[in-house]
């Protein structure tokens, strides 16, 4: 059998997450629609979930499988293992292979600072002041993210208790904890938890707060409350179809059948790239995510991208 001349792309620290960022953005330039992507497939396994995340464009596919860990973790280990395969959309052949983890260690918190540098340029707002809440991997890689994507941003912890955040912010230079009044004062809330209850509530928040909700997704994960959702002036998610039939947070506001209709409610990545929506310089903006297939794509094909580019 003739070899298909299959690489393997290694993603090692420290990671670019604006390159990645960037990636994602070009894969929406293209004009590839996130709402006609493949499905999630997701399977509750003795331990965790076992999944399966395709998606096609217009110049590559691929697919991730993983396995994502239930409970906490062991320092030192990770929640999300798996791998990636890169087709190539011309001729349909297998071209790379990526260590899946890292690649959703990578692309998740590039999918927040495109999201939320995005929406920041569409209010005419910067973003001085963060809160990241959780004190994980995906905490830790959000903080990288944030100090490449906004040089200078002050950035503070919480965490489920205050030892925990201080403990955490220990390990990372120039964050601490963050108190009450850093919460109120925050410009951008990230949350990196795997709650299935909210960890933060609306009376906790500035008026005009950016809130990234990245940890939950699924059938009763939660981080935010009904009252962040329902008071948002805008909610940004990666595509109608996959936030309506994944995101437990957008049910608990309203049931997945009363959302019928309504989808248009929701602004999409996508629009808020092209300004083809209005997102108000004032209130809070909500953007819920809950991991899709189409951007380890983005990232995947960025990093192919520019592999290709170092061997000319």
């Amino acid at each position: 059998m003739a070899s298909v001349g299959l690489s393997t792309i290694d993603i090692e620290p420290p990671y670019d997450y604006v390159a990645a960022a960037s990636s994602i953005r070009a894969f929406l330039a293209e004009g590839n629609d996130p709402d006609s992507a493949l499905d999630r497939i997701e399977y509750e396994v003795p331990g965790g979930h076992f999944l399966l995340m395709p998606a096609w464009g217009t110049s590559y596919g691929g697919v991730k499988i993983l396995t994502l860990r239930a409970g906490d973790v062991p320092p030192g280990e990770e929640r999300i293992r798996g791998s990636y395969l890169l087709y190539r959309g011309s001729d349909l052949a297998p071209v790379a292979h990526f260590d899946g983890g890292a690649l959703t260690q990578l692309r998740t918190p590039a999918v927040t600072i495109f999201a939320v540098t995005t929406i920041a340029q569409a209010r005419g707002r910067a973003i001085e002041r963060a809160v990241v809440i959780g004190t994980g991997s995906q905490s830790r890689r959000h903080i990288e993210a944030l100090k490449q994507a906004v040089p200078g941003v002050s950035i503070r912890v919480r965490g489920r208790t205050s030892s925990s955040a201080e403990a955490f912010c220990q390990t990372i230079a120039g964050v601490q904890p963050a108190t009450r009044a850093d919460l109120l004062a925050a410009d951008t809330v990230i949350t990196t938890t795997t709650s299935v209850e909210p960890v933060i509530a609306r009376e906790s928040l500035g008026a005009d707060v950016v809130v990234a909700a990245m940890g939950a997704h699924g059938p009763v994960k939660r981080e935010v409350d009904v009252d962040i959702v329902g008071g948002a002036t805008a909610i940004v998610v990666e595509s109608r179809r996959s936030a309506l039939a994944e995101s437990a947070e957008l049910w608990a506001f309203r049931p997945a059948q009363q959302w019928q209709g309504r989808e248009n409610e929701l602004v999409t990545l996508a629009e808020l790239q092209n300004a083809t929506v209005d997102i108000p310089a004032h209130g809070l903006v909500l953007f819920e995510s809950v991991g899709c297939g189409w951007e380890d794509l983005a990232v995947a094909a960025g990093l192919q991208g520019r592999a290709e580019e170092s061997e000319r």
